[in-house]
């Protein structure tokens, strides 16, 4: 799609987060992120497309962008990273999160389906959950139900905190590794679009809400960290400024931001972008 003179483009790639499950689509961090760079700016317009997914991992972010997202020729390309990116079906019990999507997801190979290969019934989910207030609240009302029910749910295992715990504190050994690499090869491909079409590459880490309460648990911060480092690709690490608030003040549930939690990360994105250059000239 083609830009305006003085306009540029900054695509959102991610999850659920990223879409904004459960805020309306004016609570999204690319929402307000667009309010932000737009406010009072002369010399530039900025137009930030909201391109999140419910349930998309890097794979299928690559996908998207490969196919659709570099279509409106981005200046900037803001990849949401949650850290299931690399831990995978490692984080979930057997339950609502890979059953009420089947065959959206591959967890045996920690890997999604593309969108085309999706039956009938999942793309229309998808479609509506993007489109449609009422498609967010009967699926919020639906999944808490579901839980309460344990309709295509599996209740939480005993041992399950002290996976969780495990994962962020890098405790998986070779299955974290292989996880990793995984993550590290699509997060690659990713650099390779961005580069080949010119566009400024940001991957944003959102922190679990574990994470908030506890000092010692940053190892996949800290590994995606390196691997940007590694690899010259800019990262914001949300969780150093996130801990600053209640976790009810900044999340809905275990990761998904509330919208002042969003109107932050909006905020956080700003400063991060204007400190490294990255929307001047």
């Amino acid at each position: 799609q083609e830009k305006g003179k003085d306009e540029k483009a900054i695509i959102c790639l991610g999850d659920s987060i990223t879409f904004g499950y459960g805020v309306a689509n004016n609570e999204t961090f690319p929402y307000f992120l667009s309010q932000a760079l737009n406010k009072g700016n002369l010399r530039n317009k900025f137009k930030v497309v909201n391109l999140g997914v419910v349930a998309y991992n890097t794979y299928q972010e690559r996908l998207y962008l490969q196919r659709y997202g570099i279509n409106f020729t981005p200046d900037i390309i803001i990849v949401g990273i949650c850290l299931n990116d690399i831990g995978g079906q490692l984080m979930f019990p057997s339950g609502i999160t890979d059953k009420f999507f089947e065959p959206f997801y591959s967890g045996s190979k920690s890997r999604l389906y593309r969108y085309e290969d999706m039956p009938l019934v999942c793309k229309a989910q998808i479609l509506a959950l993007r489109n449609s207030y009422l498609a967010q609240y009967i699926f919020l009302r639906f999944e808490k139900l579901a839980k309460q029910m344990k309709w295509f749910y599996t209740p939480m295992k005993g041992d399950y905190a002290q996976l969780s715990l495990d994962y962020y504190a890098g405790r998986m050994g070779d299955e974290l590794k292989k996880r990793q690499s995984i993550f590290e090869e699509e997060a690659l491909l990713i650099k390779e679009i961005a580069d080949k079409h010119k566009a400024k590459l940001l991957f944003m880490l959102f922190p679990n809400d574990i994470q908030l309460s506890r000092q010692d648990l940053r190892v996949p911060q800290e590994v995606i960290g390196n691997f940007c480092r590694k690899n010259s690709i800019y990262c914001l690490d949300l969780l150093p400024e996130l801990k600053k608030y209640k976790k009810e003040e900044i999340l809905l549930d275990i990761g998904h931001p509330s919208p002042f939690g969003n109107k932050v990360v909006s905020d956080l994105i700003t400063g991060f972008m204007e400190k490294n250059n990255l929307i001047g000239g």
